[in-house]
C-alpha cells in the first residue's frame, strides 16, 4: 500500500491542504515545514487517517470537533485504488468517496497488514525520540544479540526497561527468603489466622454470670458519672466564685483611684504625638529662618566683590576662534621650514641621479627620454618573465631526465613484483566464518550450556517429587514432553471447587460440633434441673390415669355384668405393680379389684398434686426437653449434610486423581500441583528450549565442519596448506591462517597494481617533461624579439640586460618623479608664509579692541595666549556672579518658606494649648500623663466589669459585685479544695469502674469463640483469595518474562542472518566506511552480543561505540529488520520524523543514499524543519527517487 494523495481538509493549522505523492508507490517524499508550519500535525494527520482522531486531541485549535477531516488516496499492490475520508465522530468516522462507510476490520486488515495503532507507530515509524530512544536501549542492553534485534524488529526502544519493570514487578509481589512482599505478607497473616482459629473455644456455662457482673459494674460506673458531674458542677461554682472575689476587690480599687481624676480632661490616644510633631516643626522652622538669612547676607556681599571684563567678553568669538587656529598656524611655520630642507634634499638626490647616468644629461634630456607607464609596465614584465622562462627552461629539462629515469626503475619493479593467487574459496569460506563469528568458542560454549541445561532440567524435574500413580519409583525426564498434563484452568477449578468443598465440609463438621455443644449443654441443664426433685412427667401422669381408668372400668364391668374374668383383675394388678403401685394380697377378685382401683386413683391423685405443685419446674424441664428433641432432629440433619458434604469432597477428589491418572503421575493437593504443573510446563519448555539448543548446536558444528572444508580447500589451493594437513586443525587457526595468508595475498595484489600505476604514471610524466622543454624553448626565442623592441627608445642595446635597463628605467623616473616634488614642495612654502601673515594681522586687530595694554611688538602666539587668559578670567567673574545671583534668589525662597513653616507650626502649638485646656504649651506634657492614667483606670474598669459579668453569669452585676466583697475567702478556699479531693476520688472510681468493665467485656467477646472463629475463618477464605490473586499476577509476571525472552531468543535464531547482513550493509553506507559491517560476538559470559567491524577487522562492542555511531546502528538495524518485512509482505509507508539532526552532512547524505534504496520497495514519509536536509538529499538522492513538498 502507498499513499497518492492527502488532503488536510480541516485539520491542526491545515485547511484544505493537499499532499501528492504520485502514483509510483516509491521514493522519498520530503516533506518540509519551517518551525510553526505544523509539521507535527501533518504526521499526526497520517495516523489519525488510518486508525482515527483520538477522543481528545490537541489539533482542534482551528477547526472544531465537528468539522474535523483528513482525506487520502491510496493504492494497493492489486492495483486497486481506494479513497477514504476520516471525520472525527463516535461511529462511521471512516467513509469511502460516496459517504459510505468503511468496516474498520476490512480497513485494518486489507489496507493496514493487520496492524493496531501502536504497533504500526512502532514497526513503520521512527522519530528523533525513538532513535535516541532506541540508543540508549542498546547502551543499557550491552549490545546483548537477541534484544538487540528483537528491538529493532518490534520498534520497542525501551525493551530493556520492559524486560527490568516485569522482573521488578515478579520480586515485589514474592521473593526467596523475602517477609516483606505481599505473597509472604499474605500467607504470614494466613498462618497466625488459623493458629488462632484452634485457639478458640466456647465457655457458654458462665456467660450469664459475666452478663450479671458486667451489669453491675455498668451501674456502678453510671451512678459514679452522676455524683461526679455534680461535684464538678460545685467544683465550677465554687472556684468562680473565688474568682469574683479577687475581682471585686480590684474592682472597688480603681473606683477609688478614679475618683482622684473626676476633673482630669481626656485627652484624644494622638494628642501627645501631636505635640511633639507641632514643637518638632516649630522648633525645625525657626532654625530654618536663621539659616536663610544668614546665607542670603553672606551671598549679597559676595556679589558685591565680583568684577566682570566686559571688552573682552564682546570679542569671546574672535579670542575662541583665533585661539583654535594657533596650533594650525604655528604647525605650518614647523612644516614650511621642514619643506625648504626637504626641497634641498631632493635637488641634491636628482643631481646626484644624473650625474650616474653619464652623458652629461640634463633634467629636461631625462623627461624627453621617460617612458609612458605602458612602455615601462611591458619592460617590467619582459624583465619578469625572463627569469621565470629560464627557470622554465632549467626546470623541464631536469624533469625529463627525472621522468626516464622513474619510468626505468617502475619497469623493473612491475618485473620483480610476485603475482597473488586466486583466494576464491579461501573468500567465501571467511566471509561464512565472518557471519558465525567465533564459531569454536560458540560450539564449546553452547555445548556446555546444552549440557549444564540438560543437567539442571534433570535436577529440577527430580526436585518436583512426582511419583508414578500405579508403580513404584518416579518418571523419568523423557516421559515429561508426552506427558498429557492438565490445564492450569482445569488445575485452578479443581481448586476452586475442592476449596468450596473442603469450606462446606467443614462449616458442617462446625455445624455437627455447634450442634452437638448445644444439645450437651441443654442435656446438662436438664439433668441440673431435674436433680432439683423427681418431679413426675406428663407421660406417668397420662400412665397413672391410664390404670385409673382401667381399673375403674373393670369394676363398673363387674357391678354392671359381673365382668371381668379374674385373669384380667390378676392382669390389672400386676400392671399396677409394675408401675409401683403396691396393693394388699388377697385371693378374691373383687376385694383385689376394689384395693387396686383405689391404689391407681391414690397414685393418679398423686401424680397429678407432683405435677401441679412442681408446674414452674415442669415448664423448664419441658422447655429443655422440646429444645433438646428438637437439637437431636437438627443434628440428625445436619450429619446426613455432612455425610453429604463429604461423599462430595470424596468424588471430587476421586475426579482429581483420574484426572491424573492418564499423565500417570500420583496427584496431590490441587494448589500443590498446580505449583508443580507450572514448573513441569517451565520445564518442558525448557526442555523443548534446550532441543532447540541441539539443533542450533548440530547445526552450528556442520557450519563449523563446512568453514574447515572451504578453508582447507582455499589454503590447499595456494599451496599454503599440505594436502590433508587441515583436518587436524581448529576452524579458528584455519580462520587465522586464512585470514593472514588473504592478507598477504591482498598485499600482494595492492602492491602490484600501485607498480603498474606508477609506470603508468611514469610514462605520462616522461612525455609531459618532453612537450615542456619544447614549450621552453620557444617561449625564450619570442622573449628576445620582444625585448629588443622594447629597449630600442633608450638607445641602449639589445643585449643590454634586464637589469641594467630596468635600472635607467627607474632613474629617469625617479629624476622626472622628484623634479615634481620640487615644484609642489615650493608652492606649499609660499602659501603657508602667505597664511601665517593674514593670521597675525587679525590678532592685532582683536588685541586692540580688547587689550589695548598688549604690547604692538608681541608676537601673534603670545598676544591670542594672554588674550585667551583674560577671557576665561571674564568668563568664570561672569558665571560665578549668575551662581551666587541664582543662590540668593533660593535662599531668599527658603527665608519665606521657613516664615511661613514657623507661623504654621505656632498656630499648632496654640490649637493644642485650646484643646488641653491649660494657659501655656509647657503644662502640656503633664496634663498628657494624668490624662493618660485616667484612661487607662477606665479601660481596666470596663475589663473587670465585663469579666465580673461573665462571673456573674445572669445576676445584676452591681448586686454581684457586693455579694462578693462580703464573702469570706478562706472559707471559699476550703470549700474548692474539698470538692476537688471529691472530684479526683470520684475521677479514680470511674476509671476503675471502667477497667472493669473492658476487662469484663473482653472476657464475655472471648466466651463467645464459636462466633469469633466463624470470624476468622472468613478472615483466612478472604486472604486466601487475596493470597490466590497475588498468586495469579506473578505467575503472568514471570511467564511473561519468560515468554518475551523466549521470543527474543527465537527470533535472534530466526533472523539473525537476514537482519545483520542487510543491517551490517546500511551501517557501512551510513557510517561512511568507518564500520564495514556487523557481526555476532560473544562477551566474557559466553553469551552473543553484537559487534561492529573496523575496516581492519577489529571488533568494537556497542557501549565502545561513540554515541553519533550507535545512531546510525540503531537506525541501520531498524532498516534491515524492516527490509526482512518487506521480503514477506505487502509494503506499507515508512514514516520518518527528523531522525537526522544530530547526524553530521556526510552521514546525513549516506542516511540519504540507504533511505533511496529502501524507497524502491515502499514509500517513504521524510519530515524535516531544516531546510538544509532538503538540499543533501537533493545531492545523494536521484531525482526519479525524490520529491520535495513544503507545508
Amino acid at each position: 500500500m502507498h499513499i497518492r494523495r492527502l488532503d488536510l481538509r480541516a485539520f491542526g493549522p491545515f485547511t484544505n491542504k493537499v499532499l501528492e505523492f504520485g502514483d509510483a508507490g516509491a521514493g522519498i517524499h520530503i516533506l518540509y515545514g519551517p518551525n510553526e508550519a505544523g509539521k507535527s500535525s501533518a504526521r499526526e494527520a497520517l495516523g489519525d487517517f488510518f486508525f482515527g482522531i483520538p477522543r481528545q486531541t490537541d489539533n482542534d485549535f482551528l477547526h472544531p470537533y465537528k468539522n474535523m477531516a483528513i482525506a487520502a488516496e491510496l493504492a494497493l499492490s492489486s492495483g486497486s485504488v481506494i479513497t477514504a475520508a476520516r471525520y472525527k465522530r463516535d461511529k462511521n468516522d471512516l467513509v469511502d468517496d460516496a459517504n459510505e462507510p468503511i468496516d474498520e476490520s476490512w480497513w485494518r486488515h486489507t489496507v493496514l497488514g493487520g496492524f493496531e495503532r501502536t504497533f504500526f507507530s512502532q514497526m513503520f515509524a521512527i522519530g528523533h525520540e525513538t532513535l535516541r530512544e532506541g540508543t540508549r536501549g542498546l547502551l543499557e542492553g550491552g549490545g546483548a544479540l537477541g534484544e538487540t534485534l528483537f528491538a529493532a524488529a518490534s520498534g520497542i526502544a525501551h525493551l530493556r526497561t520492559v524486560l527490568d519493570d516485569l522482573d521488578k514487578e515478579r520480586e515485589a509481589l514474592f521473593k526467596k527468603g523475602g517477609s516483606k512482599q505481599p505473597i509472604a505478607e499474605i500467607s504470614g497473616l494466613i498462618r497466625q489466622l488459623q493458629k488462632e482459629e484452634k485457639e478458640l473455644t466456647a465457655r457458654p456455662d458462665e456467660y450469664a454470670e459475666k452478663q450479671a457482673s458486667l451489669r453491675a459494674l455498668i451501674r456502678s460506673r453510671d451512678e459514679t458519672a452522676t455524683q461526679l458531674e455534680d461535684v464538678s458542677a460545685e467544683v465550677v461554682r465554687v472556684q468562680r466564685r473565688l474568682s469574683a472575689v479577687e475581682l471585686s476587690r480590684k474592682h472597688r480599687r480603681i473606683l477609688e483611684e478614679l475618683a482622684a481624676y473626676a476633673d482630669v480632661r481626656s485627652l484624644p490616644e494622638d494628642f501627645r504625638e501631636r505635640r511633639k510633631l507641632a514643637g518638632s516643626a516649630l522648633q525645625t522652622a525657626e532654625d530654618r529662618v536663621r539659616e536663610a538669612q544668614g546665607r542670603r547676607e553672606r551671598l549679597t556681599q559676595a556679589l558685591e566683590d565680583i568684577q566682570v571684563d566686559t571688552a573682552v567678553l564682546a570679542e569671546s568669538t574672535a579670542i575662541e576662534t583665533l585661539r583654535m587656529e594657533l596650533s594650525s598656524h604655528t604647525k605650518a611655520l614647523q612644516d614650511s621650514k621642514a619643506l625648504e630642507q626637504e626641497r634641498s634634499r631632493i635637488g641634491f638626490s636628482v643631481h646626484e641621479l644624473l650625474k650616474s647616468l653619464g652623458v652629461g644629461l640634463t633634467p629636461e634630456d631625462a623627461a624627453a627620454r621617460r617612458l609612458p607607464g605602458a612602455e615601462r609596465n611591458r619592460i617590467t614584465t619582459l624583465a619578469e618573465q625572463r627569469q621565470a622562462l629560464a627557470a622554465r627552461e632549467e626546470g623541464a629539462c631536469e624533469a625529463l631526465a627525472e621522468a626516464r629515469a622513474n619510468l626505468t626503475r617502475a619497469e623493473s619493479e612491475l618485473a620483480a613484483a610476485e603475482k597473488p593467487r586466486d583466494t576464491t574459496e579461501l573468500a567465501a569460506g571467511l566471509e561464512l566464518a565472518g557471519i558465525h563469528g567465533d564459531i569454536d568458542s560458540r560450539v564449546a560454549e553452547l555445548g556446555r550450556r546444552v549440557a549444564d541445561e540438560r543437567r539442571r532440567i534433570a535436577e529440577s524435574f527430580a526436585s518436583l517429587g512426582l511419583r508414578k500413580a500405579d508403580a513404584a519409583g518416579s518418571p523419568s525426564l523423557d516421559d515429561l514432553p508426552g506427558m498429557p498434563l492438565p490445564a492450569a484452568d482445569t488445575v485452578q477449578r479443581f481448586d476452586d471447587e475442592m476449596t468450596v468443598a473442603e469450606n462446606a465440609l467443614r462449616r458442617e463438621q462446625d455445624e455437627v460440633a455447634r450442634i452437638e455443644n448445644e444439645l450437651a449443654a441443654k442435656r446438662r441443664e436438664l439433668e441440673r434441673v431435674r436433680r432439683g426433685g423427681d418431679l413426675p412427667t406428663q407421660a406417668e401422669l397420662n400412665a397413672a390415669r391410664t390404670l385409673r381408668d382401667s381399673s375403674w372400668e373393670l369394676i363398673r364391668r363387674r357391678w354392671l355384668h359381673g365382668e371381668p374374668a379374674e385373669p384380667e383383675v390378676r392382669q390389672l394388678l400386676d400392671d399396677l405393680r409394675t408401675a409401683g403401685i403396691v396393693t394388699p394380697s388377697t385371693d378374691d377378685a373383687s376385694e383385689a379389684l376394689a384395693d387396686g382401683f383405689a391404689a391407681a386413683m391414690h397414685n393418679a391423685d398423686a401424680v397429678a398434686d407432683g405435677l401441679w405443685q412442681g408446674a414452674r419446674q415442669l415448664a423448664v424441664v419441658m422447655e429443655l426437653e422440646s429444645d433438646a428433641e428438637r437439637l437431636a432432629e437438627e443434628l440428625k440433619t445436619a450429619k446426613s449434610r455432612l455425610e453429604d458434604a463429604t461423599a462430595a469432597l470424596q468424588s471430587l477428589r476421586s475426579q482429581w486423581d483420574d484426572l491424573w491418572h492418564p499423565a500417570g503421575i500420583r496427584s496431590g493437593r490441587p494448589r500443590e500441583m498446580a505449583s508443580i504443573l507450572q514448573r513441569a510446563i517451565s520445564l518442558r519448555e525448557r526442555l523443548e528450549t534446550l532441543r532447540d539448543e541441539e539443533t542450533t548446536h548440530a547445526g552450528l558444528k556442520e557450519e563449523r565442519d563446512r568453514i574447515r572444508a572451504m578453508l582447507t580447500r582455499g589454503l590447499e589451493a595456494v599451496e599454503a596448506l599440505e594436502v590433508g594437513a587441515g583436518q587436524d586443525r581448529s576452524a579458528a587457526a584455519l580462520i587465522a591462517l586464512a585470514r593472514r595468508l588473504m592478507e598477504e595475498m591482498a598485499e600482494k595484489g595492492r602492491r602490484r597494481k600501485a607498480l603498474a600505476d606508477k609506470v603508468a604514471e611514469c610514462k605520462a610524466a616522461q612525455a609531459s617533461s618532453e612537450a615542456k622543454a619544447g614549450r621552453a624553448a620557444e617561449a625564450i626565442a619570442s622573449w628576445r624579439k620582444s625585448w629588443a623592441a622594447a629597449v630600442a627608445p633608450l638607445c641602449l642595446g639589445a643585449d643590454a640586460s634586464t637589469e641594467e635597463v630596468r635600472e635607467y628605467v627607474d632613474a629617469i623616473e625617479a629624476i622626472c618623479t622628484r623634479q615634481a616634488e620640487m615644484a609642489d614642495k615650493e608652492r606649499r612654502i609660499a602659501a603657508m608664509r602667505e597664511d601665517h601673515a593674514d593670521y597675525a594681522a587679525r590678532v592685532r586687530d582683536v588685541a586692540g579692541r580688547a587689550a589695548p595694554d598688549l604690547a604692538e611688538d608681541t608676537s601673534a602666539g603670545t598676544a591670542i595666549v594672554e588674550l585667551s587668559r583674560l577671557h576665561k578670567e571674564a568668563a568664570d567673574a561672569r558665571a560665578e556672579k549668575a551662581r551666587l545671583e541664582k543662590q540668593l534668589q533660593d535662599a531668599t525662597a527658603e527665608h519665606e518658606s521657613a516664615t511661613r513653616a514657623r507661623e504654621q507650626a505656632e498656630a499648632q502649638m496654640t490649637a493644642l494649648v485650646v484643646e488641653a485646656g491649660c494657659g501655656d504649651a509647657a503644662e502640656l506634657p503633664d496634663l498628657e500623663e494624668r490624662s493618660r492614667r485616667k484612661i487607662e483606670l477606665e479601660r481596666e474598669c470596663v475589663s473587670l466589669e465585663r469579666e465580673l459579668t461573665v462571673h456573674a453569669a445572669g445576676e445584676e452585676l452591681s448586686r454581684f459585685i457586693e455579694d462578693s466583697l462580703a464573702r469570706d475567702q478562706d472559707q471559699l478556699a476550703a470549700r474548692l479544695e474539698q470538692a476537688k479531693e471529691d472530684q479526683v476520688r470520684l475521677l479514680e472510681s470511674r476509671d476503675e469502674y471502667l477497667k472493669q468493665i473492658t476487662l469484663a467485656e473482653g472476657e464475655l467477646a472471648a466466651m463467645q469463640g464459636e462466633s469469633r472463629a466463624a470470624e476468622v475463618r472468613q478472615r483466612i477464605a478472604a486472604e486466601a483469595a487475596k493470597l490466590q490473586t497475588e498468586v495469579d499476577r506473578y505467575v503472568r509476571l514471570t511467564v511473561s518474562a519468560q515468554v518475551l525472552r523466549k521470543e527474543m531468543e527465537r527470533y535472534r535464531r530466526d533472523h539473525q542472518g537476514p537482519v545483520l547482513r542487510a543491517a551490517g550493509v546500511y551501517f557501512r553506507a551510513m557510517t561512511r566506511d568507518s564500520f564495514i559491517g556487523l557481526e555476532a560476538d560473544y562477551d566474557e559470559k559466553g553469551d552473543p552480543v553484537l559487534a561492529g567491524v573496523r575496516p581492519g577487522g577489529d571488533r568494537i562492542a556497542v557501549p565502545q561505540m561513540s554515541d553519533g555511531s550507535r545512531d546510525q546502528l540503531y537506525l541501520a538495524l531498524r532498516l534491515g529488520a524492516l527490509d526482512g518485512y518487506l521480503k514477506r509482505n505487502e509494503p506499507l509507508p515508512f514514516i520518518v520524523d527528523d531522525v537526522l539532526v544530530h547526524f553530521d552532512d556526510d552521514r546525513s547524505a549516506a542516511a540519504f543514499s540507504v533511505l533511496a534504496e529502501i524507497s524502491r520497495r515502499t514509500q517513504v514519509v521524510f519530515f524535516t524543519h531544516h531546510e538544509h536536509l532538503t538540499e543533501l538529499a537533493r545531492s545523494a538522492v536521484p531525482p526519479e527517487l525524490l520529491s520535495v513538498q513544503t507545508l
